[in-house]
């Protein structure tokens, strides 16, 4: 999660604050992320949105996203479903799972947000099971109980006070996370979620959008393919994912092109193997969304 900090610094996402901590930073969203430790990042998120101002869109990334939902008129989209919770739920995406936050209406959006990788539930070099919730395929939330609500949210508020002392004590607030992730799995056992699929339009057009992104070269290849108008699949694709067809093609393919530069591959191999035309292209494209230039995130790789 250190590179995640790193890239947010990069692209300009965190505000400088005097007396500003290591493990303290200030988001322009008008929260604070937490670096609780190299493998976790916690934020207490509360925003006013408009349709006007909504930033939240559809990405991917190699860790796990939890998200304790409390309040919003919004929904979630997964790769093939939409998420629509009743507050109080937990709602979670498991790394590589394209996934996207919509505001269905005006509102305040608060929720407390958990970005771990799987080193977490690791300790002297053994790594054990994780939650069992989080294991689950078939649903990606469930709602919290209105007798469990009270606990959980004591327990989210002595880690919020926690993190707002001086110098607090890292250790403690790990534990703190550890037990909530357990209360979690307890209430999972006894609640449920359901899922709406998305219309079999839209995922045919993102399958094929994921099975061609190397060769694809336009959205009109699209329309020319699924027999629809160029501004009908860029408007379809926007209302789920709150991106443009050329934005989530670009995002694909500079995340498979990470998995490429991890297993060895050249920067050369990794652009020509996803459909960049030129280095230039997906150095400038490289950087906008991961903050570093891909020489840059390849030496911080290696340390």
């Amino acid at each position: 999660m250190v590179r995640y900090i790193q890239a947010h610094i990069h692209k300009g996402k965190y505000r400088e604050t005097e007396g500003c901590r290591s493990d303290r930073f200030h988001h322009i969203g008008g929260w604070e992320d937490h670096l609780i430790c190299d493998s976790l990042i916690y934020s207490h998120r509360k925003t006013d949105y408009t349709k006007d101002r909504f930033d939240e869109t559809a990405h991917i990334h190699d860790y796990y996203e939890l998200v304790l939902y409390v309040s919003g008129n919004v929904d979630y989209v997964t790769d093939c479903a939409i998420l629509a919770p009743a507050p109080m739920a937990a709602v979670w995406f498991a790394p590589g799972e394209l996934h996207n936050t919509r505001l269905r209406a005006p509102s305040c959006y608060e929720r407390y947000v958990f970005y771990f990788h799987t080193s977490l539930f690791s300790f002297e070099g053994t790594s054990y099971p994780l939650c069992p919730f989080l294991e689950q395929t078939a649903n990606r939330f469930f709602r919290i109980g209105d007798e469990s609500r009270p606990a959980l949210l004591a327990a989210l508020d002595r880690l919020d006070r926690m993190l707002r002392e001086d110098t607090p004590n890292h250790l403690l607030c790990f534990a703190e996370v550890i037990r909530l992730l357990a209360q979690l799995d307890t209430y999972a056992e006894h609640a449920a979620g359901g899922a709406e699929v998305l219309p079999e339009k839209m995922l045919q057009i993102k399958q094929y959008i994921d099975d061609h992104y190397a060769d694809l070269s336009s959205v009109s290849e699209l329309a020319d393919r699924f027999f629809y108008s160029r501004e009908y699949i860029s408007r379809l694709f926007r209302k789920y994912y709150n991106v443009s067809v050329s934005e989530y093609l670009t995002h694909l393919r500079i995340n498979q092109s990470i998995q490429l530069l991890r297993e060895g591959h050249s920067v050369t191999d990794s652009y020509l193997a996803v459909g960049f035309k030129s280095q230039s292209a997906y150095s400038l494209a490289f950087r906008k969304l991961i903050g570093l230039s891909p020489s840059e995130y390849l030496r911080r790789e290696k340390h």
